[in-house]
């Protein structure tokens, strides 16, 4: 199936025999025999990907992610817990872009606290128009649920590794033009 040739995807399902890829084939031709795919989130397996001669006139891009941390937010003020409810980003639409937004609670800075699998605590949300708004404006508010009570909580927006390896996301520029974190007092300060 030659129309997947060069295409990067994310893989939907996979086991031994068959992968499932969010892709229209519809207009591709048919598959005769053969082919490889490359794992882009995993280390390169020699047997796997194999080794061919560079004959010019190709394109390098570089891509580059980044990190913009927050401090930490607390009600400390009053003695109390924070119970962070959700974050509202304003972004400039793109047409394919999304951002990685990790949450971290009291001084726990390498485990996320949204590390999951759940569908509505997520971390990651997207750049695109929502589905509710207008289609022809060029910014959006894209809200983010993370519900967590803790003494301070930070969130770090980033790309991760498959978002640097998806060409339609490292293309969409992103611009955050405002935050409003949505949060309240949680009850005691220490259990």
């Amino acid at each position: 199936m030659s129309g997947l040739n060069g295409i990067i995807v994310a893989v939907d399902s996979a086991n031994p025999n068959n992968l499932t890829i969010n892709i229209d084939s519809s207009g591709f031709s048919a598959w005769s025999a053969g082919g490889e795919i490359q794992n882009l989130d995993a280390d390169v397996i020699p047997a796997v990907a194999q080794v061919r001669t560079y004959m010019g006139a190709g394109t390098l891009t570089r891509v580059m992610g980044f990190s913009a941390r927050s401090k930490k937010f607390n009600l400390l003020d009053v003695g109390q817990k924070t119970h962070l409810g959700y974050i509202d980003f304003l972004t400039d639409v793109t047409s394919a872009g999304e951002v990685s937004c990790n949450v971290y609670v009291d001084y726990n800075d390498s485990e996320p606290v949204n590390n999951t699998d759940d569908e509505f605590f997520n971390n990651v949300f997207s750049t695109e128009v929502e589905l509710f708004d207008a289609p022809s404006q060029s910014k959006c508010w894209h809200r983010f649920y993370c519900g967590v009570d803790a003494q301070f909580f930070e969130y770090d927006l980033s790309l991760t590794e498959r978002q640097l390896f998806t060409p339609a996301i490292t293309n969409s520029e992103v611009l955050v033009d405002s935050i409003i974190i949505w949060s309240d007092s949680a009850g005691r300060l220490i259990n």
